[in-house]
């Protein structure tokens, strides 16, 4: 009678977890996958994503430099409606401080080393933040081994500055409003698609490049931030996700920010329009545009050193060099024209780092090999024509092989116990004034700023790093911003490529 009831035991945990065929393609597979994987089918729920990063900047012919910390999150709700094609209303909010790096104190006032003057800080508190996801709008999706599923959303951003440089001249960049968004979801395939939980969860990447913040007062001085960050879905509590300064702040001055939003509202609020409404109230009311705020002088101020897991560590200790996969695109990012998705990149990159307990500087050793190709075809491309210029062009391999000096603050982990695993950060560029580009380089550019931005976010789980070094599963995301190659012949054309591959590891 014990084994009859085990072999029915046996047969109800098969059919719950039977492993059920799908497309990821499909499109309501690839809604329902990504809604379980960033939110919650439930509408009365709000699923938290945290994230947490730095901020750089990047000025021509410089370095990038270390400006902020940040930190916040975005609560969302999702509500299905047969309006239209049908799909989910996204619903949220969201709230996020900047940091300073040494201290990590939230800050009020900036002192901005770009230009030696003090800047009010304006927090991130854009509400809402809402979207349709239309059934039939398909996802970028791929499925990466250890039965990861990795959603893509790459943005290039364009449209009317709501800053108006006639009217707010010291905060707009210009009448054009630019920016990119990389998006990059991690989630469990296996999880998806055999169990039907209202949400499964993700770990994700976030990269972006825009223009100076509003309140850092730039006007329009050349140069960019770029922003890495690591983002996960919190499974507690607002009180257990939320930092608990920002969680003060947030109590204190913005009560709203708590739960996701419960109607569908436009137009969606940026920092940018927030920043316009006080700065429209002061000048209505006669009030300085500017006001910086009282900070009283704080004392036990303590020094945050940036450090790497010490898990993470053994793991670049032992391997000395490491193999990855990688599989992304590549777009043109150019003002005032559309942006376009060039070519697809796949190959292999093996990776070192010399010291990973060095002081200053790490000397990381790549060696690449890889091929462009067409994104409808995938076929290697051998030529190619500049849609821009409809030249057509020969197309060289992905092939370098260098070492790279990244400074030590550029290079931290995050643990992330909701997710069970560990993130690392990373950051590195290059000008033509930092190194001499060689015509090998498959990034050579032909302006008077030869220059890329690279980015890496790299995600360990708890359970692959208490395994043997030699087996442990990473992946992640890498991103680069940079001038023209000039094989791709765009001559005066201003503007730069900006490329966002997955990776994961292969354990030779």
């Amino acid at each position: 009678m014990s084994s009859l009831f085990l072999l029915i035991a046996m047969l109800a945990s098969l059919a719950t977890h039977c492993v059920i065929a799908y497309d990821i393609n499909d499109p309501a597979t690839n809604l329902d996958f990504f809604v379980r994987t960033g939110g919650n089918k439930n509408p009365n729920v709000s699923t938290i994503v945290y994230f947490n990063g730095t901020v750089f900047s990047r000025q021509p012919h410089q370095l990038l430099k270390k400006l902020l910390n940040f930190e916040g999150y975005n609560i969302n709700r999702k509500i299905w409606t047969s309006e239209g094609k049908g799909g989910y209303k996204s619903l949220s909010l969201e709230f996020v401080v900047y940091r300073d790096p040494v201290t990590m104190e939230i800050l009020e006032i900036f002192m901005n080393p770009m230009t030696s003057k003090p800047n009010e800080v304006f927090f991130v508190a854009n509400n809402p933040v809402n979207g349709i996801l239309e059934l039939g709008d398909i996802i970028p999706a791929k499925i990466l081994p250890s039965a990861i599923l990795n959603f893509d959303l790459d943005v290039i951003l364009e449209y009317p500055n709501p800053l108006d440089p006639l009217y707010y001249a010291p905060y707009s960049a210009g009448p054009v409003y630019d920016a990119v968004e990389l998006f990059t979801y991690f989630s469990n395939v296996t999880l998806l698609s055999t169990i039907k939980d209202v949400s499964v969860g993700m770990t994700g990447t976030w990269i972006r490049k825009s223009q100076f913040l509003p309140w850092m007062n730039m006007s329009s001085s050349p140069g960019n931030l770029f922003y890495t960050t690591l983002a996960w879905t919190c499974n507690n509590s607002f009180d257990a996700c939320v930092a608990d300064d920002i969680k003060d702040f947030v109590m204190r001055q913005y009560s709203d920010f708590t739960d996701a939003p419960k109607t569908f509202e436009v137009p969606n609020e940026t920092s940018w329009t927030q920043f316009k409404k006080v700065i429209d109230s002061r000048r209505h009311r006669g009030l300085p545009e500017i006001i910086l705020p009282e900070v009283g002088t704080k004392s036990n101020i303590t020094t945050h050193v940036t450090s790497i897991d010490d898990r993470v560590k053994n793991f670049f200790k032992q391997e000395q060099s490491f193999h990855l996969l990688f599989n992304g695109s590549v777009y043109s990012e150019i003002t005032g024209k559309d942006n376009q998705r060039l070519f697809d990149v796949v190959g292999d990159i093996f990776v070192g780092v010399v010291d990973i307990s060095a002081q200053n500087n790490f000397q990381v050793l790549l060696s690449a090999t890889g091929s462009f190709v067409d994104p409808t075809t995938r076929n290697v491309l051998h030529n190619w024509t500049n849609p821009f210029t409809n030249v057509s062009t020969s197309v060289p391999e992905i092939k370098f092989s260098d070492s790279k000096t990244v400074p030590v603050d550029f290079v931290y982990t995050i643990d992330i116990p909701d997710r069970k695993c560990v993130g690392l950060i990373a950051a590195h560029s290059e000008t033509s004034t930092s190194r001499a580009f060689n015509d090998s380089d498959y990034l050579k550019a032909v302006d008077d700023d030869d220059w890329i931005v690279n980015i890496a976010d790299l995600i360990f789980g708890y359970d692959e790093l208490d395994k043997d070094t030699s087996e442990t599963f990473v992946y992640g995301t890498f991103g680069a911003f940079s001038s023209w190659p000039s094989w791709l012949g765009m001559g005066d054309l201003p503007g730069n490529l900006v490329a966002k591959t997955s990776v994961h590891r292969i354990c030779d």
